[in-house]
């Protein structure tokens, strides 16, 4: 099954469920996308760019958690529950292909779920 055809499956039924899709944008800066999630940079996985024209777009996401983290902190004044979603491509320096799916629940108990699909359909991109 193509990647894109299983991603569609997710959202639909994600959406279904209740959930809101977001869709932040897929550069962010160096601080959110290490820092923010208590993560080293080992400089060998996340994609940077040679000459960013601010310090909010210096790198290519490397998991869908600091998007989320922004859309929660943008929407801090809206009513609960806030459950939201993102099924979207990341970037690492290496040769895998990998979309990932990540719900982030607004209640305190619940707990995130992050699953790793990795795209093996050869005629995808």
């Amino acid at each position: 099954m193509p990647i894109s055809k299983l991603s569609d499956i997710v959202r639909l039924e994600s959406a279904m469920a209740g959930w809101t899709e977001v869709l932040p944008l897929i550069l962010c800066s160096h601080d959110e996308n290490f820092a923010w999630l208590n993560r080293k940079d080992d400089g060998k996985t996340a994609v940077r760019l040679a000459n960013p024209k601010t310090v909010e777009y210096q790198v290519v996401r490397t998991s869908l958690l600091p998007g989320l983290l922004k859309t929660i902190r943008e929407n801090k004044s809206k009513s609960l529950p806030l459950n939201i979603f993102e099924a979207a491509d990341i970037a690492v320096k290496d040769d895998s292909r990998e979309r990932r799916v990540s719900h982030f629940p607004s209640r305190l108990t619940d707990s995130l779920v992050e699953l790793v699909v990795a795209d093996t359909y050869a005629g995808e991109k």
